[in-house]
């Protein structure tokens, strides 16, 4: 029977010592100590020393930034990555609301609210709902046709030369659009050179009627006339306006439909409602656009070829002896130069940099980035070539051009 040991423990995840263990990384039964890293999500991987932190940092990529916002707190943003399940980009509201369902539990009034919409919907789709969605943006659709019309006159009457005769005419505009208790006025685009041209229950605002999409404003006279909303409509359609425009800026490919939702994905993105919230919610999306590389992901690795690498990377340091040591975060190692360097796993990764190599006591990251064209072997075979390139630092220093000045520095 195996003894383990309590050693670390902390709120995302602790380690146990395991006696007589096998690496589920590098497969080596060795005599030194190995690890039990158990994870939020329930997963446990047994690793060496060696293989740890790299495996770690495998499974947890951060980026700098996700749909524009600024990782801060990076190892938030790992704990966000151990909690999330696996979700391809929405492109329905169903899919968001799936999305919304890993962020609350079913009796969050969020998640309530959501589905209320969704159900009320549904229901006017089958007739049940006299004043339904479809029927509102009908009458918007025709409502704003002969506003265009009229633009369309006008501007028709300019290109003739008769535009003197076109602002001083008395025009014909359609009656003000009533849908429930609502009243729509929209000027036509050439009345509204110098003043509101929408007006939305008596109160007027600066607004292009083009840039109130009529599906929108369908969906919000929709939620006002069902009770979904106890915001008045025009206070509501400035609100959803502009947390469309800052989910643009965020680059979400597929919109929710759906007004509270739009809301509410507006408010977690931004981090209104938390930066735990928000770090969640981001790392679901970072997944959408990024495809782990089989020669980085533990996850995708080939087991031998991953396994021999990071056989091959122990091989190297102990090859070196002194001048390269392990340790709980990563390796040290001593230069020709006689500086000292430690090589962790990058917070921030990009294909061509995965570690961050500084000076032992000096803080401030060298960068050192592999080949282009050998950026596909394994983590286990780059991390070798680059213990042996700063253990050889004033050869090296001729080839990585960002070395020397530190070099030159410490001499």
């Amino acid at each position: 029977m195996r003894e383990i040991k309590e050693e670390k423990s902390d709120e995302s995840t602790f380690e146990e010592i395991l006696e007589e263990p096998i690496c589920q990384s590098c497969k080596d039964v060795n005599s030194h100590c190995t690890h039990m890293l158990k994870l939020r999500n329930g997963g446990r991987l047994e690793l060496c020393d060696l293989c740890k932190p790299w495996i770690k940092g495998s499974l947890y990529d951060v980026p700098k930034e996700v749909k524009g916002i600024k990782i801060e707190d990076s190892e938030l943003f790992i704990d966000a990555l151990c909690e999330i399940e696996n979700f391809s980009e929405p492109e329905t509201d169903d899919d968001w609301f799936h999305i919304f369902l890993n962020l609350f539990p079913h009796s969050h009034k969020y998640i309530q609210k959501i589905e209320q919409s969704m159900e009320l919907r549904s229901e006017s789709r089958s007739e049940e709902i006299d004043l339904d969605y479809l029927t509102i943006l009908s009458m918007i659709e025709e409502y704003k046709f002969k506003i265009s019309a009229l633009d369309t006159n006008y501007q028709e009457l300019k290109s003739s030369g008769w535009k003197s005769y076109a602002d001083n005419m008395e025009w014909n505009l359609p009656e003000i659009l009533a849908i429930g208790p609502h009243n729509i006025f929209i000027k036509p685009q050439f009345m509204g050179l110098f003043a509101p041209i929408t007006e939305i229950d008596g109160m007027k605002f600066d607004s292009h009627y083009g840039e109130i999409a009529n599906e929108l404003l369908a969906e919000l006279i929709f939620d006002s006339v069902n009770n979904l909303s106890n915001i008045k409509l025009h206070t509501r359609v400035k609100q959803i306006s502009n947390d469309l425009k800052f989910l643009s800026s965020c680059r979400i490919r597929w919109m929710p439909t759906l007004p509270y939702l739009i809301q509410k994905l507006s408010d977690i993105i931004s981090g209104k409602k938390g930066k735990k919230l928000q770090y969640k919610l981001l790392a679901i999306m970072y997944t959408f656009d990024n495809t782990p590389k089989s020669s980085h992901s533990f996850l995708l690795r080939d087991q031998e070829v991953w396994a021999r690498s990071f056989q091959f990377l122990r091989v190297i340091i102990d090859g070196l002896e002194s001048k390269a040591r392990i340790e709980s975060d990563g390796i040290v190692v001593t230069g020709s130069s006689s500086i000292v360097y430690t090589i962790r796993p990058a917070l921030f990764k990009s294909v061509l940099q995965f570690w961050q190599v500084e000076i032992m006591g000096k803080g401030g990251p060298i960068c050192i980035d592999i080949k282009e064209q050998h950026k596909d072997l394994p983590i286990g075979d780059q991390l070798a070539s680059l213990v042996l390139a700063m253990s050889d630092d004033l050869v090296i220093k001729e080839h990585i051009y960002t070395l020397g000045p530190f070099i030159d520095a410490y001499e």
